[in-house]
Protein backbone atom coordinates (compact mmCIF):
# COMPACT_ATOMS: atom_id res chain seq x y z
CA UNK A 1 0.00 0.00 0.00
CA UNK A 2 1.18 3.71 -0.83
CA UNK A 3 0.57 6.00 2.12
CA UNK A 4 2.20 9.70 2.61
CA UNK A 5 3.98 11.41 -0.55
CA UNK A 6 6.91 12.26 1.94
CA UNK A 7 7.39 8.18 2.06
CA UNK A 8 7.37 7.77 -1.49
CA UNK A 9 9.81 10.57 -2.30
CA UNK A 10 12.43 9.13 0.26
CA UNK A 11 11.71 5.88 -1.75
CA UNK A 12 12.50 7.61 -4.66
CA UNK A 13 15.38 9.42 -3.47
CA UNK A 14 16.82 5.99 -2.21
CA UNK A 15 15.94 4.09 -5.84
CA UNK A 16 13.83 1.83 -4.04
CA UNK A 17 11.44 1.79 -7.22
CA UNK A 18 12.71 1.64 -10.81
CA UNK A 19 10.93 2.62 -14.44
CA UNK A 20 11.77 1.34 -17.73
CA UNK A 21 10.84 3.22 -20.71
CA UNK A 22 12.21 2.41 -24.05
CA UNK A 23 14.47 -0.36 -22.77
CA UNK A 24 16.62 2.70 -20.39
CA UNK A 25 15.80 3.63 -17.46
CA UNK A 26 14.23 6.74 -16.09
CA UNK A 27 12.71 7.64 -12.68
CA UNK A 28 9.73 9.88 -11.60
CA UNK A 29 10.45 13.92 -10.70
CA UNK A 30 10.23 15.33 -7.57
CA UNK A 31 8.18 17.82 -8.81
CA UNK A 32 6.03 15.38 -10.68
CA UNK A 33 5.37 13.72 -7.33
CA UNK A 34 4.15 17.08 -5.88
CA UNK A 35 1.92 17.75 -8.83
CA UNK A 36 0.38 14.32 -9.29
CA UNK A 37 -3.01 13.98 -7.27
CA UNK A 38 -2.95 10.80 -7.38
CA UNK A 39 0.40 9.97 -5.72
CA UNK A 40 -1.23 12.42 -2.97
CA UNK A 41 -4.32 9.91 -2.10
CA UNK A 42 -1.79 6.82 -1.80
CA UNK A 43 -1.67 5.51 -5.19
CA UNK A 44 0.99 4.29 -7.18
CA UNK A 45 2.66 5.90 -9.91
CA UNK A 46 0.69 6.12 -13.22
CA UNK A 47 2.05 4.09 -15.73
CA UNK A 48 2.42 6.82 -19.01
CA UNK A 49 2.74 4.72 -22.35
CA UNK A 50 6.06 2.87 -23.38
CA UNK A 51 6.97 2.67 -19.87
CA UNK A 52 6.98 -0.53 -17.59
CA UNK A 53 6.81 -0.58 -13.92
CA UNK A 54 7.81 -3.37 -11.71
CA UNK A 55 7.67 -4.26 -8.29
CA UNK A 56 9.80 -5.47 -5.62
CA UNK A 57 7.90 -8.97 -5.44
CA UNK A 58 7.30 -8.98 -9.23
CA UNK A 59 10.84 -8.77 -9.15
CA UNK A 60 11.26 -12.11 -6.56
CA UNK A 61 8.49 -14.17 -8.53
CA UNK A 62 10.00 -13.71 -12.07
CA UNK A 63 13.78 -14.79 -10.65
CA UNK A 64 11.82 -17.43 -8.88
CA UNK A 65 10.70 -19.01 -11.70
CA UNK A 66 13.61 -18.15 -13.72
CA UNK A 67 15.50 -20.43 -11.24
CA UNK A 68 13.15 -23.40 -11.03
CA UNK A 69 13.06 -23.22 -15.20
CA UNK A 70 16.97 -23.78 -14.81
CA UNK A 71 16.77 -26.75 -11.74
CA UNK A 72 14.25 -28.36 -13.71
CA UNK A 73 16.54 -28.56 -17.08
CA UNK A 74 18.77 -30.07 -14.94
CA UNK A 75 17.02 -32.71 -13.55
CA UNK A 76 15.88 -33.45 -17.14
CA UNK A 77 19.52 -33.39 -18.51
CA UNK A 78 20.83 -35.29 -15.16
CA UNK A 79 18.06 -38.20 -15.53
CA UNK A 80 17.83 -38.79 -19.30
CA UNK A 81 19.55 -41.91 -21.04
CA UNK A 82 23.45 -42.35 -21.15
CA UNK A 83 22.75 -43.68 -24.68
CA UNK A 84 20.27 -44.14 -27.40
CA UNK A 85 22.40 -46.03 -29.66
CA UNK A 86 22.42 -49.63 -29.93
CA UNK A 87 24.70 -52.50 -31.27
CA UNK A 88 24.77 -56.13 -31.71
CA UNK A 89 25.85 -57.88 -28.58
CA UNK A 90 27.21 -60.98 -30.95
CA UNK A 91 29.27 -58.33 -32.67
CA UNK A 92 30.49 -56.69 -29.99
CA UNK A 93 31.50 -60.04 -28.06
CA UNK A 94 33.02 -61.30 -31.05
CA UNK A 95 35.39 -57.94 -31.21
CA UNK A 96 35.87 -58.16 -27.48
CA UNK A 97 37.13 -61.94 -27.64
CA UNK A 98 39.34 -60.79 -30.78
CA UNK A 99 41.27 -57.89 -28.56
CA UNK A 100 41.40 -60.37 -25.47
CA UNK A 101 43.38 -63.33 -28.26
CA UNK A 102 45.30 -60.79 -29.30
CA UNK A 103 46.52 -59.44 -25.89
CA UNK A 104 47.06 -62.87 -24.98
CA UNK A 105 49.28 -63.82 -27.97
CA UNK A 106 51.33 -60.23 -27.43
CA UNK A 107 51.95 -60.73 -23.27
CA UNK A 108 53.38 -64.39 -24.58
CA UNK A 109 55.50 -63.15 -27.33
CA UNK A 110 56.99 -60.91 -24.51
CA UNK A 111 57.04 -63.63 -22.03
CA UNK A 112 59.37 -65.84 -24.59
CA UNK A 113 61.58 -62.84 -25.54
CA UNK A 114 62.46 -62.66 -21.47
CA UNK A 115 62.57 -66.25 -21.18
CA UNK A 116 65.01 -66.75 -24.02
CA UNK A 117 67.12 -64.24 -22.80
CA UNK A 118 67.40 -65.60 -19.21
CA UNK A 119 68.29 -68.33 -20.82
CA UNK A 120 70.90 -67.02 -22.95
CA UNK A 121 69.29 -68.39 -26.65
CA UNK A 122 69.11 -66.14 -29.50
CA UNK A 123 66.10 -63.91 -29.86
CA UNK A 124 64.05 -64.58 -33.03
CA UNK A 125 60.52 -63.56 -34.74
CA UNK A 126 59.40 -59.82 -35.06
CA UNK A 127 57.10 -57.83 -33.29
CA UNK A 128 53.63 -58.20 -34.64
CA UNK A 129 52.74 -54.51 -36.52
CA UNK A 130 49.18 -55.25 -37.57
CA UNK A 131 46.82 -52.30 -36.39
CA UNK A 132 44.86 -52.33 -33.24
CA UNK A 133 41.25 -52.39 -34.57
CA UNK A 134 39.48 -50.32 -31.65
CA UNK A 135 36.36 -48.89 -34.22
CA UNK A 136 33.60 -48.73 -32.84
CA UNK A 137 30.63 -51.04 -33.97
CA UNK A 138 27.76 -50.55 -36.77
CA UNK A 139 24.54 -49.60 -35.36
CA UNK A 140 21.71 -51.54 -34.92
CA UNK A 141 17.80 -50.85 -33.86
CA UNK A 142 17.11 -50.99 -29.79
CA UNK A 143 14.01 -53.61 -31.36
CA UNK A 144 17.03 -56.03 -31.87
CA UNK A 145 17.08 -59.20 -29.49
CA UNK A 146 20.89 -59.05 -28.85
CA UNK A 147 21.26 -55.19 -28.91
CA UNK A 148 22.96 -53.59 -26.12
CA UNK A 149 23.70 -49.95 -25.34
CA UNK A 150 26.61 -48.50 -28.39
CA UNK A 151 28.48 -46.53 -25.35
CA UNK A 152 29.42 -49.15 -23.24
CA UNK A 153 30.79 -51.15 -25.87
CA UNK A 154 32.96 -47.86 -27.78
CA UNK A 155 34.17 -47.92 -23.99
CA UNK A 156 34.88 -51.70 -23.64
CA UNK A 157 36.68 -51.57 -26.99
CA UNK A 158 38.79 -48.45 -26.49
CA UNK A 159 39.90 -50.07 -23.00
CA UNK A 160 40.88 -53.65 -24.48
CA UNK A 161 42.41 -51.86 -27.82
CA UNK A 162 44.57 -49.76 -24.97
CA UNK A 163 45.79 -52.72 -22.93
CA UNK A 164 46.48 -54.99 -26.58
CA UNK A 165 48.72 -51.62 -27.92
CA UNK A 166 50.68 -51.35 -24.62
CA UNK A 167 51.25 -55.24 -24.49
CA UNK A 168 52.95 -54.92 -28.41
CA UNK A 169 55.03 -51.56 -26.61
CA UNK A 170 56.29 -53.83 -23.71
CA UNK A 171 57.50 -56.51 -26.63
CA UNK A 172 59.07 -53.78 -28.12
CA UNK A 173 60.67 -52.78 -25.31
CA UNK A 174 61.90 -56.25 -24.29
CA UNK A 175 63.07 -56.79 -27.42
CA UNK A 176 65.53 -53.68 -27.25
CA UNK A 177 66.75 -54.93 -23.65
CA UNK A 178 67.87 -58.44 -25.60
CA UNK A 179 69.69 -55.86 -27.87
CA UNK A 180 72.68 -54.16 -27.08
CA UNK A 181 71.37 -50.89 -27.27
CA UNK A 182 68.62 -50.75 -24.95
CA UNK A 183 68.20 -47.99 -22.17
CA UNK A 184 69.41 -48.44 -18.73
CA UNK A 185 67.63 -49.48 -16.11
CA UNK A 186 67.61 -46.55 -14.16
CA UNK A 187 65.41 -44.74 -16.65
CA UNK A 188 62.50 -46.67 -15.05
CA UNK A 189 62.31 -44.35 -12.20
CA UNK A 190 62.05 -40.98 -11.59
CA UNK A 191 63.45 -38.42 -9.39
CA UNK A 192 62.17 -37.20 -6.05
CA UNK A 193 59.28 -34.44 -7.29
CA UNK A 194 59.60 -31.21 -5.44
CA UNK A 195 56.96 -31.18 -2.96
CA UNK A 196 54.89 -27.94 -3.59
CA UNK A 197 53.22 -25.86 -0.84
CA UNK A 198 49.41 -26.07 -0.85
CA UNK A 199 47.49 -23.70 -1.63
CA UNK A 200 45.18 -21.78 1.19
CA UNK A 201 42.30 -24.66 1.92
CA UNK A 202 44.40 -27.36 1.05
CA UNK A 203 46.22 -30.18 2.07
CA UNK A 204 49.33 -32.01 0.32
CA UNK A 205 49.41 -35.69 1.43
CA UNK A 206 52.52 -37.77 0.11
CA UNK A 207 51.71 -41.53 0.17
CA UNK A 208 53.34 -45.01 -1.07
CA UNK A 209 53.26 -48.70 -1.59
CA UNK A 210 56.27 -50.27 -0.44
CA UNK A 211 56.39 -54.42 -0.98
CA UNK A 212 59.40 -54.94 1.82
CA UNK A 213 61.01 -58.14 0.07
CA UNK A 214 60.15 -60.21 2.65
CA UNK A 215 62.19 -63.35 1.10
CA UNK A 216 65.21 -60.94 0.87
CA UNK A 217 65.97 -60.95 4.50
CA UNK A 218 69.24 -61.57 4.65
CA UNK A 219 69.86 -57.60 3.16
CA UNK A 220 67.42 -56.05 5.03
CA UNK A 221 69.05 -54.00 6.96
CA UNK A 222 71.21 -52.57 4.09
CA UNK A 223 67.75 -52.42 2.28
CA UNK A 224 66.03 -50.46 4.86
CA UNK A 225 68.61 -47.91 5.13
CA UNK A 226 68.53 -47.25 1.75
CA UNK A 227 64.22 -47.64 2.03
CA UNK A 228 64.59 -44.80 4.43
CA UNK A 229 66.81 -42.23 2.65
CA UNK A 230 64.34 -42.55 -0.13
CA UNK A 231 61.04 -41.97 2.32
CA UNK A 232 63.14 -39.84 3.95
CA UNK A 233 63.99 -37.33 0.82
CA UNK A 234 60.55 -37.75 -0.26
CA UNK A 235 59.05 -36.13 2.82
CA UNK A 236 56.58 -39.35 2.53
CA UNK A 237 53.31 -38.99 4.98
CA UNK A 238 51.75 -42.57 4.81
CA UNK A 239 53.34 -45.76 3.66
CA UNK A 240 51.22 -48.72 3.15
CA UNK A 241 53.46 -52.02 3.20
CA UNK A 242 53.22 -55.89 2.16
CA UNK A 243 55.18 -58.48 2.56
CA UNK A 244 55.81 -57.21 6.16
CA UNK A 245 57.79 -59.88 8.09
CA UNK A 246 56.73 -60.47 11.30
CA UNK A 247 58.60 -62.11 14.35
CA UNK A 248 58.11 -64.92 16.58
CA UNK A 249 56.27 -62.89 18.83
CA UNK A 250 54.93 -60.47 16.51
CA UNK A 251 51.09 -61.57 17.47
CA UNK A 252 51.71 -61.07 21.41
CA UNK A 253 54.04 -58.53 20.30
CA UNK A 254 53.58 -56.09 17.61
CA UNK A 255 56.43 -54.10 17.84
CA UNK A 256 58.15 -57.07 16.32
CA UNK A 257 58.21 -56.68 12.77
CA UNK A 258 59.99 -54.42 10.35
CA UNK A 259 57.46 -51.85 9.74
CA UNK A 260 58.48 -50.83 12.91
CA UNK A 261 61.83 -51.44 12.54
CA UNK A 262 61.58 -49.07 9.26
CA UNK A 263 59.42 -46.56 11.47
CA UNK A 264 62.22 -45.89 13.77
CA UNK A 265 64.16 -45.19 10.99
CA UNK A 266 62.05 -42.04 9.79
CA UNK A 267 62.10 -39.21 12.06
CA UNK A 268 58.14 -38.15 12.89
CA UNK A 269 56.51 -41.46 11.58
CA UNK A 270 55.76 -42.66 15.12
CA UNK A 271 52.59 -44.19 13.91
CA UNK A 272 52.62 -47.90 12.84
CA UNK A 273 49.91 -50.38 12.56
CA UNK A 274 50.40 -53.95 11.48
CA UNK A 275 48.19 -57.37 10.94
CA UNK A 276 49.80 -60.86 10.20
CA UNK A 277 48.49 -62.59 6.74
CA UNK A 278 46.97 -64.68 9.34
CA UNK A 279 44.63 -62.37 10.45
CA UNK A 280 43.63 -61.02 14.40
CA UNK A 281 40.97 -61.12 16.36
CA UNK A 282 37.67 -62.62 14.17
CA UNK A 283 39.33 -61.86 11.40
CA UNK A 284 40.75 -65.15 9.54
CA UNK A 285 42.94 -64.95 6.70
CA UNK A 286 43.73 -68.13 6.11
CA UNK A 287 45.43 -71.02 8.12
CA UNK A 288 49.62 -70.54 7.82
CA UNK A 289 50.71 -73.54 5.67
CA UNK A 290 53.97 -75.74 7.08
CA UNK A 291 57.23 -73.62 6.50
CA UNK A 292 55.16 -70.31 6.41
CA UNK A 293 57.09 -67.42 7.95
CA UNK A 294 54.60 -64.87 9.54
CA UNK A 295 54.05 -61.96 7.39
CA UNK A 296 51.46 -59.22 6.29
CA UNK A 297 50.54 -55.83 6.13
CA UNK A 298 50.94 -52.11 7.95
CA UNK A 299 50.59 -48.98 7.78
CA UNK A 300 53.54 -46.17 8.46
CA UNK A 301 52.09 -42.46 9.57
CA UNK A 302 53.27 -39.19 10.20
CA UNK A 303 49.63 -38.28 11.48
CA UNK A 304 47.62 -40.33 14.06
CA UNK A 305 45.95 -43.86 13.25
CA UNK A 306 42.64 -45.20 14.61
CA UNK A 307 39.66 -47.44 14.05
CA UNK A 308 41.28 -50.45 12.66
CA UNK A 309 39.58 -52.64 10.69
CA UNK A 310 40.53 -55.47 8.61
CA UNK A 311 38.65 -58.54 6.46
CA UNK A 312 40.24 -62.09 5.31
CA UNK A 313 40.93 -62.89 2.22
CA UNK A 314 41.86 -66.94 2.93
CA UNK A 315 42.88 -69.01 -0.36
CA UNK A 316 40.20 -70.91 -1.69
CA UNK A 317 40.44 -74.61 -2.18
CA UNK A 318 41.01 -74.63 -6.00
CA UNK A 319 43.60 -71.76 -5.68
CA UNK A 320 47.67 -72.77 -6.02
CA UNK A 321 48.75 -70.24 -3.68
CA UNK A 322 48.06 -71.51 0.31
CA UNK A 323 49.28 -67.99 1.68
CA UNK A 324 46.97 -66.29 4.16
CA UNK A 325 45.86 -62.80 3.02
CA UNK A 326 44.28 -59.77 4.85
CA UNK A 327 43.56 -56.30 4.27
CA UNK A 328 43.96 -53.64 6.95
CA UNK A 329 41.92 -50.50 6.85
CA UNK A 330 43.27 -47.56 9.25
CA UNK A 331 41.54 -43.97 9.80
CA UNK A 332 44.19 -41.00 9.52
CA UNK A 333 43.37 -37.63 10.53
CA UNK A 334 45.63 -35.22 8.62
CA UNK A 335 45.33 -31.84 10.21
CA UNK A 336 44.03 -28.75 8.10
CA UNK A 337 44.81 -26.01 10.48
CA UNK A 338 45.52 -25.32 14.32
CA UNK A 339 42.52 -26.89 15.12
CA UNK A 340 41.30 -28.95 12.52
CA UNK A 341 41.54 -32.00 10.89
CA UNK A 342 40.59 -34.15 8.09
CA UNK A 343 39.79 -37.89 8.51
CA UNK A 344 40.65 -40.03 5.50
CA UNK A 345 40.49 -43.75 5.25
CA UNK A 346 43.51 -44.96 4.26
CA UNK A 347 43.78 -49.50 2.90
CA UNK A 348 46.80 -51.69 2.95
CA UNK A 349 46.25 -54.86 0.80
CA UNK A 350 48.15 -57.17 -0.66
CA UNK A 351 46.67 -59.73 -3.28
CA UNK A 352 47.52 -63.88 -3.90
CA UNK A 353 49.87 -63.85 -7.25
CA UNK A 354 47.16 -66.96 -7.93
CA UNK A 355 44.64 -65.64 -10.82
CA UNK A 356 41.54 -67.75 -9.68
CA UNK A 357 42.46 -66.48 -6.08
CA UNK A 358 42.47 -62.42 -7.46
CA UNK A 359 39.19 -63.00 -8.98
CA UNK A 360 37.52 -64.95 -6.14
CA UNK A 361 38.89 -62.53 -3.34
CA UNK A 362 38.50 -59.18 -4.75
CA UNK A 363 34.71 -59.92 -5.96
CA UNK A 364 33.02 -61.86 -3.07
CA UNK A 365 35.23 -60.40 -0.27
CA UNK A 366 37.36 -57.30 -0.75
CA UNK A 367 34.80 -55.17 -3.10
CA UNK A 368 31.97 -55.51 -0.70
CA UNK A 369 33.95 -55.26 2.34
CA UNK A 370 34.92 -51.27 0.97
CA UNK A 371 31.94 -50.36 -0.33
CA UNK A 372 30.23 -51.29 3.19
CA UNK A 373 33.09 -49.28 4.95
CA UNK A 374 32.50 -46.47 2.85
CA UNK A 375 29.05 -46.16 3.26
CA UNK A 376 29.46 -46.58 7.49
CA UNK A 377 32.22 -44.06 7.56
CA UNK A 378 30.54 -41.41 5.98
CA UNK A 379 27.49 -41.93 8.07
CA UNK A 380 28.78 -42.51 11.10
CA UNK A 381 32.40 -40.51 10.89
CA UNK A 382 32.42 -38.23 8.45
CA UNK A 383 35.10 -40.18 6.58
CA UNK A 384 33.96 -39.92 3.15
CA UNK A 385 37.37 -40.42 1.09
CA UNK A 386 39.48 -43.92 0.82
CA UNK A 387 42.82 -44.21 -0.52
CA UNK A 388 43.81 -47.94 -1.36
CA UNK A 389 47.70 -48.73 -1.72
CA UNK A 390 48.82 -51.96 -2.22
CA UNK A 391 50.77 -55.11 -4.13
CA UNK A 392 47.58 -56.19 -6.26
CA UNK A 393 49.70 -58.63 -8.11
CA UNK A 394 48.30 -58.19 -11.16
CA UNK A 395 49.71 -59.14 -14.67
CA UNK A 396 49.58 -57.45 -18.11
CA UNK A 397 47.54 -59.73 -19.30
CA UNK A 398 44.69 -59.93 -16.83
CA UNK A 399 43.56 -56.62 -14.77
CA UNK A 400 40.29 -58.32 -14.52
CA UNK A 401 40.44 -58.14 -10.33
CA UNK A 402 41.77 -54.57 -10.81
CA UNK A 403 38.91 -53.97 -12.90
CA UNK A 404 36.28 -54.96 -10.47
CA UNK A 405 37.38 -52.21 -8.24
CA UNK A 406 37.52 -49.27 -10.91
CA UNK A 407 34.74 -50.25 -13.30
CA UNK A 408 30.50 -50.25 -12.75
CA UNK A 409 28.67 -52.93 -12.92
CA UNK A 410 27.57 -51.93 -16.18
CA UNK A 411 30.79 -51.83 -17.96
CA UNK A 412 31.93 -54.91 -16.46
CA UNK A 413 29.13 -56.64 -17.99
CA UNK A 414 30.41 -55.14 -21.08
CA UNK A 415 33.92 -55.94 -20.80
CA UNK A 416 33.34 -59.42 -19.35
CA UNK A 417 36.60 -61.73 -18.69
CA UNK A 418 37.34 -64.59 -16.01
CA UNK A 419 36.78 -62.73 -13.00
CA UNK A 420 33.16 -60.94 -14.35
CA UNK A 421 32.11 -63.81 -16.36
CA UNK A 422 32.04 -66.81 -12.98
CA UNK A 423 30.45 -64.16 -11.06
CA UNK A 424 28.15 -65.20 -8.37
CA UNK A 425 24.62 -64.61 -8.23
CA UNK A 426 23.42 -61.36 -8.65
CA UNK A 427 22.19 -60.36 -5.04
CA UNK A 428 25.99 -60.49 -4.43
CA UNK A 429 27.22 -58.30 -7.46
CA UNK A 430 27.80 -54.57 -6.61
CA UNK A 431 25.25 -52.00 -6.80
CA UNK A 432 25.68 -50.23 -10.23
CA UNK A 433 25.09 -46.60 -8.44
CA UNK A 434 27.96 -47.04 -6.20
CA UNK A 435 31.12 -44.68 -6.07
CA UNK A 436 33.77 -47.29 -8.11
CA UNK A 437 37.78 -46.33 -7.41
CA UNK A 438 40.13 -44.50 -9.97
CA UNK A 439 43.28 -45.88 -10.94
CA UNK A 440 45.61 -42.78 -10.31
CA UNK A 441 48.55 -44.05 -12.47
CA UNK A 442 46.05 -44.52 -15.35
CA UNK A 443 44.14 -41.43 -14.79
CA UNK A 444 47.35 -38.98 -15.22
CA UNK A 445 47.72 -40.80 -18.42
CA UNK A 446 44.24 -40.30 -19.50
CA UNK A 447 44.11 -43.76 -21.32
CA UNK A 448 40.77 -45.36 -21.82
CA UNK A 449 41.26 -47.64 -18.14
CA UNK A 450 40.79 -44.69 -16.18
CA UNK A 451 38.30 -43.05 -18.07
CA UNK A 452 34.31 -44.31 -18.37
CA UNK A 453 31.35 -43.50 -19.31
CA UNK A 454 29.71 -43.73 -15.62
CA UNK A 455 29.76 -40.13 -14.64
CA UNK A 456 30.63 -41.61 -10.50
CA UNK A 457 33.76 -42.85 -12.01
CA UNK A 458 34.88 -39.31 -13.59
CA UNK A 459 34.30 -37.39 -9.88
CA UNK A 460 37.89 -36.83 -9.58
CA UNK A 461 39.24 -34.62 -12.35
CA UNK A 462 42.63 -33.47 -12.17
CA UNK A 463 45.85 -32.86 -13.96
CA UNK A 464 48.16 -34.87 -12.64
CA UNK A 465 52.10 -34.74 -13.66
CA UNK A 466 54.00 -37.66 -14.04
CA UNK A 467 58.48 -36.83 -14.64
CA UNK A 468 58.87 -40.32 -16.57
CA UNK A 469 58.62 -40.39 -20.57
CA UNK A 470 60.42 -43.75 -20.77
CA UNK A 471 58.25 -45.78 -18.35
CA UNK A 472 54.73 -43.99 -19.60
CA UNK A 473 53.24 -47.76 -18.41
CA UNK A 474 54.38 -47.23 -15.16
CA UNK A 475 55.91 -50.70 -14.65
CA UNK A 476 57.05 -51.50 -10.95
CA UNK A 477 58.09 -55.34 -10.93
CA UNK A 478 60.54 -56.98 -11.14
CA UNK A 479 63.26 -54.82 -10.07
CA UNK A 480 65.98 -54.67 -10.83
CA UNK A 481 64.61 -55.77 -14.06
CA UNK A 482 67.82 -58.14 -14.68
CA UNK A 483 65.93 -60.57 -12.86
CA UNK A 484 64.42 -61.46 -16.27
CA UNK A 485 61.00 -61.70 -15.17
CA UNK A 486 57.58 -60.32 -17.15
CA UNK A 487 57.15 -56.79 -16.61
CA UNK A 488 54.17 -55.90 -14.78
CA UNK A 489 52.60 -53.20 -12.65
CA UNK A 490 51.22 -54.76 -9.29
CA UNK A 491 51.67 -51.63 -7.02
CA UNK A 492 48.54 -49.66 -7.55
CA UNK A 493 47.11 -46.35 -5.60
CA UNK A 494 43.28 -46.53 -5.84
CA UNK A 495 41.05 -43.34 -4.44
CA UNK A 496 37.70 -42.88 -4.53
CA UNK A 497 34.95 -40.45 -2.64
CA UNK A 498 31.66 -40.40 -1.15
CA UNK A 499 28.94 -39.14 -3.69
CA UNK A 500 27.99 -36.65 -0.75
CA UNK A 501 31.65 -36.37 0.55
CA UNK A 502 32.41 -32.56 2.19
CA UNK A 503 36.05 -33.14 1.09
CA UNK A 504 37.56 -34.97 -1.89
CA UNK A 505 41.45 -36.31 -2.42
CA UNK A 506 42.86 -34.99 -5.96
CA UNK A 507 45.96 -36.44 -7.50
CA UNK A 508 48.54 -33.77 -8.14
CA UNK A 509 51.91 -36.27 -8.60
CA UNK A 510 52.64 -40.02 -9.22
CA UNK A 511 56.46 -41.31 -9.39
CA UNK A 512 57.97 -44.36 -9.16
CA UNK A 513 61.31 -44.88 -7.23
CA UNK A 514 63.30 -47.34 -5.65
CA UNK A 515 66.21 -48.16 -8.74
CA UNK A 516 68.97 -47.05 -6.65
CA UNK A 517 71.83 -49.93 -5.87
CA UNK A 518 72.04 -51.47 -2.29
CA UNK A 519 75.20 -52.83 -1.15
CA UNK A 520 74.58 -56.05 0.96
CA UNK A 521 76.85 -57.24 3.72
CA UNK A 522 78.58 -59.71 0.80
CA UNK A 523 79.38 -56.77 -1.16
CA UNK A 524 77.03 -57.94 -3.78
CA UNK A 525 74.52 -55.28 -5.38
CA UNK A 526 70.75 -55.31 -5.11
CA UNK A 527 67.62 -53.32 -4.74
CA UNK A 528 65.78 -51.65 -1.68
CA UNK A 529 63.11 -54.15 -3.15
CA UNK A 530 62.03 -56.35 -5.89
CA UNK A 531 59.20 -54.13 -6.46
CA UNK A 532 59.69 -50.05 -7.21
CA UNK A 533 58.60 -48.05 -5.03
CA UNK A 534 55.23 -46.20 -6.07
CA UNK A 535 54.48 -42.32 -4.74
CA UNK A 536 51.98 -40.14 -5.03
Amino acid sequence: MWTETSELRERWRSGSYDFEAGGESSSLSPRLLEASPKLEKGHPPRRNSGTTYRSPRAKRVAVGTALAALCLIGVVVFLRPPSTEYVSRAAHEARCEELRSELGSATARTQSIVRMRREGRTLSGESSNAVVNNKPLKRVSSSSADAMSALYSDWTIRILADRVDRARREEKRQRQLSSSTHKEEEELCDSIPVRESAAEGKVILRAVSLNLWQPAADSWPQRRKAMAQLLVDADVDLIACQEVRGGQKSIHNKDQNWAHDLAQELPGMNHVEYVPGTGIADTKGGRAPNGWTEEGVAIISRFPLSDLRAVGMPPSGRSSDRNPRTTLALTVQIPTGKHSTIALRVIASHLSYDRTQQCDAVRDTLKPWLDDLLMDDHSSRDVSNQLLLGDLNVYPDFEWPADILSKSQNLLDALGGPCWSNRPPKQNQQKNDFPVFVDVWEHYSGRGDSISPDSKTTSIQTSVQHFNSYNLDGWTFPNPETLNLDAARPDRVLLRAHPLARHRLRPATVSILGCNTVIKANEETTRPSDHRILLT
